[in-house]
């Protein structure tokens, strides 16, 4: 049996908000500096024990983890029954991608200037606040740099049609009157950064709007030239396009 550290129990907390996390995502979080090899071999161990459960899917080359059924002893015990998941979720590509993000700005303090993450809820998470408004982003969170700074995360995969997003991009209006934001972050896959910044400059949004390319901002972190903003500004750091517009 596996005598779990503090680490092990900060990853099963992070799963159990997750839901399903990547190796790489695991070991952005939780192992910086650390080997690929010395990652699985800790996941391996927790995995033996069934505190994680794996899982594969054709749409991604590395392991998805779970909570696994040991798990259970540490959180509610509604989770008994009901560990591990018996499948992938359908979209698991959005939910990795909203993923993807947590991991990144969990990792921003990394950066050149001090950064400190104070939360970050996925949309499957915004329930227990008991969330009214009619616009539900796919992730919230807070970032302190001086002063805390709020941001709405929208994860683009193209899949929306037509009016669909800019749809939802109005709602954000009501949104900022009760729930004030600094920026939105539309975050897309490489192919389609471009062509979504064109494509939303003649539309208007309540809430600072920044576009970046989650393989770009991954590789260069928040403290890179990798936003742009409709108005025309960019490439850009986040914290540069703040400043311009004065947030």
């Amino acid at each position: 049996m596996v005598r779990l550290t503090e680490r092990d129990r900060r990853i099963l907390a992070e799963c159990q908000a997750s839901r399903f996390l990547t190796t790489s995502q695991i070991q952005r979080m939780f192992f910086p500096g650390v080997s690929s090899d010395g990652v699985r071999k800790r996941l391996r161990k927790l995995t033996e024990d069934r505190y994680l459960a794996p899982f594969s899917s054709r749409a991604f080359s590395e392991t998805l983890y779970s909570l696994g059924r040991a798990s259970a002893i540490f959180f509610r015990d509604a989770l008994a029954d009901a560990l591990p998941p018996r499948s992938l979720p359908d979209h698991i590509e959005h939910l990795v991608g909203i993923n993807d993000m947590r991991a990144l700005v969990g990792a921003a303090s990394a950066g050149t200037d001090p950064v400190r993450l104070r939360y970050f809820f996925a949309h499957w998470e915004l329930g227990q606040f008991h969330w009214t408004f009619p616009v539900i982003p796919d992730a919230v969170f807070c970032l302190e740099r001086a002063q805390p700074y709020t941001f709405a995360l929208e994860y683009h995969r193209g899949t929306e049609r037509g009016k669909a997003l800019p749809e939802k991009l109005k709602q954000y209006r009501v949104l900022q009157n009760a729930f004030p934001l600094h920026a939105l972050l539309l975050i897309t896959e490489g192919s389609t950064c471009d062509r979504l910044v064109r494509f939303l400059r003649p539309h208007t949004c309540a809430v600072p709007l920044y576009v970046a390319a989650l393989e770009v901002l991954t590789a260069q972190g928040l403290d890179g030239e990798v936003f742009h903003s409709p108005k025309g500004s960019g490439p850009a750091s986040l914290w540069t396009l703040l400043e311009e517009d004065e947030v």
